[in-house]
């Protein structure tokens, strides 16, 4: 949690319950960790600290799966977790 993403919140005194509030707010939800964990709880670990970290958990996502050799059609790689996605997960 920085400055430059939260220039209004007063990170020295954060609270851990008001720090995980955020990352659960703006990180797991708004990447649809939910969804991907109900598929691979490991996958939505590593997307969700890969996109905390990157900002581009999703498009990594998609680049890796797009790599699989059974995928038949191919993702946009758009750093957004949609239906298709979903299903090449699945």
């Amino acid at each position: 949690i920085s400055k430059k993403q939260y220039p209004y919140l007063n990170i020295e005194e954060l609270t851990l319950e008001e720090a995980i509030g955020i990352y659960y707010r703006d990180y797991w939800k708004k990447i649809k960790c939910d969804e991907i964990c109900r598929v691979n709880p490991k996958v939505a670990i590593i997307v969700f600290d890969t996109h905390v970290n990157t900002g581009r958990g999703i498009s990594i996502l998609q680049f890796t799966l797009n790599q699989h050799p059974l995928l038949e059609t191919k993702l946009k790689i758009d750093n957004i977790f949609g239906p298709k996605t979903l299903n090449a997960l699945s």
